[in-house]
């Protein structure tokens, strides 16, 4: 199996594969913390308690099945008042993703063809799965470069972002799927990350929250010095944090 899957017709969709995980793995600094929107567009915080770093960035891996969800890296260090900008970000975030709409369907089409790829290619070939495939992958292609242009204004992209995007799907398909994060991507929210999560959690899931940021605070507690953990301890407090 693994030698058939070497063969140049699987290493194509092999390639396609490497270049869609690599654009879901983000790197978030320790002074970030990663937000992501669940399937009913809610959003909420992405912990990890690993200790594998790249350049003192945590590793985090976004959901592979749902590549039409966006995403948010927000401030998660201490300040002297985390509830600054809290409305702002939940009112620009709400407009973004109602323009992301149509962008969501270009992802839905293209992660479906990008998963039957390899199936085509089992049963009739690759050179017949690319004949069924490309069509709809230049078509996907001309109506994400007419979006960009007609949504620019309201996302606040420049040319230079529009460029950027398009041209990172058209050289690379397997990034096609991943749109509305690369439009997430590019965008700042300067809210506090654990107060944007604090406030938009459900009261069911609120003492499983708190006690995942505790646990985050402990492991910072570990790493910093006397000075960052009495500003820590003061954050956590203003949060209404409480030892668990």
């Amino acid at each position: 199996m693994f030698h058939q899957l070497l063969t140049t017709e699987y290493l194509f969709w092999l390639v396609a594969l490497v270049f869609y995980l690599f654009d879901a793995i983000k790197l978030v600094s320790k002074e970030k913390i990663l937000i992501i929107e669940t399937l009913t567009g809610k959003f909420k915080p992405s912990f990890s308690f690993n200790t594998f770093e790249i350049k003192g960035q945590q590793v985090q891996l976004l959901n592979l099945f749902l590549p039409f969800t966006g995403y948010l890296r927000l401030n998660a260090s201490p300040n002297q008042s985390p509830s600054s900008n809290f409305e702002k970000t939940n009112e620009d975030l709400a407009n973004l993703q109602k323009v992301v709409l149509p962008f969501k369907v270009i992802s839905i089409i293209s992660f479906i063809y990008l998963l039957l790829g390899p199936v085509l290619t089992f049963y009739q070939g690759l050179g017949t799965a690319l004949l069924l495939i490309l069509p709809l992958h230049v078509i996907n292609l001309l109506l994400l470069f007419v979006l960009l242009l007609a949504c620019k204004k309201k996302i606040g992209f420049s040319y230079g972002d529009v460029t950027s995007i398009f041209f990172d799907c058209l050289v690379v398909p397997a990034y096609l799927p991943h749109i509305v994060r690369k439009i997430y991507g590019k965008k700042i929210f300067s809210c506090d990350g654990y107060y944007f999560s604090l406030k938009t959690c459900s009261e069911s899931n609120r003492e499983e929250l708190e006690y995942s940021i505790f646990r985050k605070f402990k492991q910072i507690f570990d790493q910093v010095d006397e000075d960052d953990l009495r500003k820590y301890k003061t954050y956590k407090d203003l949060l209404g944090i409480k030892n668990v």
